[in-house]
């Protein structure tokens, strides 16, 4: 049985919505940044329980996606199927970035240890619950690919600033503050983006069936959605290149260009000038080449864009590669999450059954899979060049780092690029979808 909904009046704000993606972030990066070093090089917890209980997160880390995205599909309210998740995330979430930054002074090592485990898995699943149903509720917010363009193009944006600020200005509030005043600052910042958010934002009735298919049959459904699967494939290649290239920026600063360390922060720096302004040009090629082209040409933008690396000895190169790479990351990082709201949309035109958080759960699956991929590309390297670490870097460590910056994430974005233009295909034949998404 569906129940059936009124036609929706709201047209929501996509300054607004990006002020979740804001508020989520910034206490976010600060956390994934500096809590090791919080709790390791400040509070003295040994590492080896630090890599304890980070191991055990990454279990639950690993699977928590698709059993909260079934149980937001799942929700029925009158006030709609996100917003009482992301209402109740909301206290959790200041909870945690306060608690993670405040344990028990003068705290035995098991006690610290237990606070951190027990605060580090709750930041996951609280994360978890906020992001899942906050990224489910894009394609339903806007629902034509000209307002999903503009729409994340200013929530990447926003939550650029927040990667600078959580990380750049982090050290200046710790060094001054403190730890607890920093986490405190930053849960308040985010929290309040947060709540503007939800103030501004509502879910309109629609038409939904009365039972949702179970957990396992909603997960093989998707899978057997071809667009879909091609879909995670690039999306996971694409993440696996993204985190290649910022996990081995300072190696090949170090290495390859044989920079200081304060000159590393010029590299990223280059990268972030260009992809926040950068969202405005891939705006202007999405209106010409349809979204799914343009993430195809912004893959391939990337990939050709890290060539250069390969040769370039001065810091003056390095940083005008740098900017360039950013404008490649600026259109995948806008244009990914469109292409996943017009898949969602045929798959709810098919089967009369909206799923968009469990799209986005197995998403992130695949998301955590990159990261695995990540640590053996470093592997790769012990095998190849002889790179042990910073005291055994094998003969030629100049060569390792270009090989990791250029030829791992460059073979990843060329299949990427192949699987986009199948994708890009899939997507095009079907007419009736691509005239009702066009303004």
């Amino acid at each position: 049985m569906i129940r059936e909904g009124p036609a929706s009046t709201y047209r929501a704000n996509p300054w607004r919505y990006a002020l979740g993606e804001f508020g989520l972030s910034l206490p976010g990066f600060a956390i994934g940044t500096y809590l090791v070093f919080f709790y390791t090089d400040v509070l003295a917890l040994p590492v080896t329980l630090v890599a304890v209980a980070r191991a055990i997160n990454s279990v639950w880390d690993g699977f928590n996606d698709p059993i909260f995205a079934h149980l937001s599909d799942r929700t029925r309210t009158r006030w709609g199927r996100r917003r009482p998740w992301l209402w109740l995330a909301l206290p959790l979430n200041l909870m945690v970035w306060i608690a993670l930054w405040m344990p028990p002074q003068r705290a035995g090592m098991d006690v610290l240890f237990i606070w951190f485990l027990v605060f580090l898995l709750a930041s996951e699943t609280v994360a978890t619950l906020s992001w899942v149903n906050y990224n489910a509720l894009f394609p339903r917010l806007f629902t034509s690919e000209a307002q999903r363009v503009r729409a994340n193009a200013v929530r990447k944006a926003l939550g650029q600033v927040a990667l600078i600020g959580g990380i750049a200005l982090s050290p200046l509030l710790y060094s001054r503050f403190g730890f607890a005043s920093m986490g405190a600052i930053w849960a308040g910042v985010g929290g309040l983006a947060f709540l503007l958010f939800l103030l501004d934002f509502r879910e309109d009735a629609e038409a939904l069936p009365e039972t949702p298919p179970n957990f396992l049959q909603n997960i093989w459904d998707l899978l057997r959605n071809p667009a879909y699967r091609l879909y995670l494939g690039i999306f996971m290649l694409s993440t696996l290149a993204n985190s290649l290239l910022m996990a081995g920026m300072p190696f090949y600063a170090k290495y390859a260009l044989g920079l200081a360390e304060a000159q590393t922060s010029l590299l990223f720096g280059a990268v972030f000038v260009t992809a926040i302004p950068g969202v405005a040009v891939w705006i202007y090629i999405t209106r010409r080449l349809r979204a799914t082209r343009a993430w195809q040409a912004a893959l391939g933008w990337l990939m050709l864009a890290l060539l250069p690396l390969m040769l370039i000895r001065s810091l003056g190169g390095s940083l005008l590669t740098a900017a360039v790479i950013g404008l490649g990351l600026s259109g995948g990082m806008v244009l990914g999450d469109v292409v996943l709201g017009r898949i969602i949309d045929e798959d709810a035109r098919r089967h009369g059954q909206p799923r968009e958080a469990m799209f986005y759960g197995l998403a992130a699956v695949l998301a955590r899979l990159s990261g695995l991929l990540n640590a053996q590309s470093f592997v790769l390297l012990t095998w190849l060049f002889g790179y042990v670490s910073g005291e055994h870097p094998g003969p030629n460590p100049d060569l390792a780092f270009r090989f990791f910056m250029v030829v791992i994430p460059g073979l990843a974005l060329l299949l990427a690029v192949v699987l986009a233009g199948w994708l890009s295909r899939r997507l095009d034949s079907s007419g009736k979808l691509g005239k009702a998404l066009l303004d």
